[in-house]
């Protein structure tokens, strides 16, 4: 973590397994309005407050879910978290996330990682999956309203349809625009 000092020279605090890290490994890295970073690990995600790192552990229950690949700040301040398959609001009031499952057809044994997340206009979040297994991506908008997974894609039909294959990473432009 780096800090400016009067003399314009950065200051960085190396934080450590022993400093309550979960791992050595950063995959991303957010600071929020109230001044916590959030840095997303292979073994959950940890919040920083410049003394110590508090870990929450997604994989409690299932080892394969504590992956947290991306984190992401919305317009209104609500901090996302993408791991394996699942969607991690938090909620600041119980110091807690709230989970959601993005829902694949029953004949897709693939697994999807969230590796990006970005906010339209609408207030929608857009998310870009990668799926290791079988080495393809897919784009899914989640609708805030109804909680739910909408996939776009070469596959989709309407307008819901995309024509590309693939996609690397999503940028949301001054507008709000999505692209991918």
């Amino acid at each position: 973590v780096a800090q400016n000092n009067t003399q314009g020279e950065l200051y960085f605090n190396h934080l450590f397994v022993k400093d309550g890290m979960p791992e050595g490994q950063v995959n991303s890295i957010v600071q929020d309005k109230q001044g916590y970073m959030w840095l997303a690990t292979q073994k959950g995600l940890a919040r920083y407050d410049g003394y110590s790192a508090k870990v929450y552990n997604f994989g409690i229950e299932n080892p394969y879910n504590q992956d947290i690949y991306i984190i992401y700040l919305d317009r209104l301040g609500r901090l996302w978290a993408g791991g394996d398959g699942v969607l991690f609001l938090y909620d600041r009031g119980r110091d807690d996330f709230i989970q959601y499952r993005s829902k694949l057809s029953s004949t897709d044994s693939s697994s999807y990682n969230i590796r990006d997340i970005h906010e339209d206009k609408a207030g929608h979040l857009w998310l870009l999956d990668y799926d290791f297994v079988n080495r393809k991506s897919r784009l899914e908008r989640f609708d805030l309203a109804t909680k739910k997974f909408i996939p776009y894609g070469k596959e989709e039909k309407g307008n819901h349809n995309i024509h590309a294959s693939d996609f690397i990473g999503l940028f949301a432009d001054e507008n709000g625009t999505i692209w991918g």
